[in-house]
């Protein structure tokens, strides 16, 4: 086992799951709207770089990994510095949509392939209701930059990206307060998809550890 395995050895999950909620959470109360999109970047990176880690082992697949969460990292930096380029911007979140579809099959591997329900599989499963969430919030704000007026005007065009992490989560659980809505058909139909994706999750991941439990109780 190298040195990154023995570090990473039984924290990995853990350490995911706490960036995750430190990109939901830290953004809220960093005073200024510059402060607040600079956190929000900077967690994002370690999101990144803390789900190369969760899902890869060996020094190989872990140093190939690392090295696509940095092309990752550096897209979303480059976005954002030239953020008015549509081009970038759709190339970008195509990138991260690729990236973590990776990570999501990844996690739910390890969780179909485990025996046992323990923490670390109810952490995963948390991971990647998180991770849904993100990705959802990433095509929000895509298709904001794109279409004018795609969302109603609480939401601050192409920057406030933390107020559609807001939205992607509300609109998952299906709560919906109806302060940001969508105005358009195509964010309207992905706010349709947010929601059924949500539940569907919800119901599949119960199901899948509901009966992982039983089998382990009847042996």
């Amino acid at each position: 086992m190298n040195i990154i395995d023995r570090l990473l050895q039984n924290r990995r999950y853990w350490i995911l799951f706490f960036s995750l909620l430190a990109l939901i959470v830290l953004p809220a109360f960093m005073g200024t709207f510059s402060i607040n999109n600079f956190i929000f970047r900077v967690t994002f990176s370690l999101v990144v770089f803390t789900s190369v880690s969760a899902v890869m082992t060996g020094r190989r697949l872990i140093l190939f990994g690392f090295a696509l969460a940095l092309l990752v990292a550096l897209l979303q930096w480059t976005s954002y510095l030239f953020r008015d380029e549509s081009n970038m911007i759709i190339a970008t979140s195509i990138l991260y949509l690729s990236f973590f579809i990776f990570i999501i099959r990844s996690l739910f591997l390890m969780i179909a392939g485990s025996a046992r329900v323990t923490v670390d599989v109810i952490v995963v499963s948390v991971c990647i209701y998180m991770i849904i969430g993100i990705i959802f919030a990433v095509l929000c704000s895509t298709l904001d930059k794109i279409y004018p007026e795609a969302y109603t005007d609480i939401v601050m065009t192409g920057n406030r990206i933390h107020e559609f992490v807001y939205f992607s989560f509300i609109t998952m659980a299906t709560v919906g307060y109806g302060d940001i809505v969508p105005k358009i058909p195509q964010t309207a139909t992905l706010a349709v998809l947010m929601g059924i994706t949500g539940q569907l999750y919800m119901t599949i991941i119960v199901a899948i550890l509901v009966g992982k439990f039983l089998q382990q109780t009847n042996k």
